[in-house]
């Protein structure tokens, strides 16, 4: 019974890796640009409903996988802080909420009165992160040079005007 489950579990660990595999290279053949949020991945699994999830899912390994298939070829993998409050920052103007808690799903700007989706709006931020920090301009091209950008590298979190790197 034992070789079968650790059999059965071999099979869904190899799924997920050859998963891996297929989508990293299909986003580095696709994107000359990726932005990842830097997640606290061994705090987040102190959350004994979450941990098993998380961990199951590998997000360690894809984002090692997105970054030297990246190097390979030609795809840069920018990592965006993970103090950065990308779900909290409304991808519109710009407002911050103070507190969000994790099950708050769907949510109202109080000062521009939109309605954002935690998931898409921090999508948005990561992408204006991202973009600003390469080009100088945020996805709709619109020059922007912001006070401080929440970037991540080798040493740890540090506070840059403009990265130097380009997107292409």
């Amino acid at each position: 019974q034992k070789q079968k489950v650790a059999i059965l579990h071999e099979v869904v660990q190899n799924t997920r890796l050859d998963h891996h595999h297929k989508l990293s290279r299909a986003l580095v053949d696709e994107h000359s640009l990726l932005a990842v949020e830097d997640l606290h991945i061994k705090g987040m699994v102190r959350n004994k409903r979450l941990a098993k999830h998380i961990q199951d899912a590998s997000w360690g390994e894809f984002v090692r996988q997105l970054k030297y298939k990246g190097e390979w070829y030609g795809c840069h993998t920018q990592m965006i802080d993970r103090w950065y409050p990308s779900s909290k920052t409304c991808s519109e103007c710009g407002y911050v909420m103070k507190e969000m808690p994790l099950n708050v799903r769907v949510w109202k700007c109080p000062q521009c009165q939109i309605e954002h989706n935690r998931d898409v709006n921090a999508a948005k931020n990561i992408l204006k992160q991202t973009t600003v920090g390469a080009t100088g301009s945020n996805a709709s091209g619109v020059q922007v040079r912001p006070e401080v950008q929440y970037l991540h590298n080798q040493a740890g979190t540090s506070k840059l005007e403009t990265p130097q790197f380009a997107v292409g």
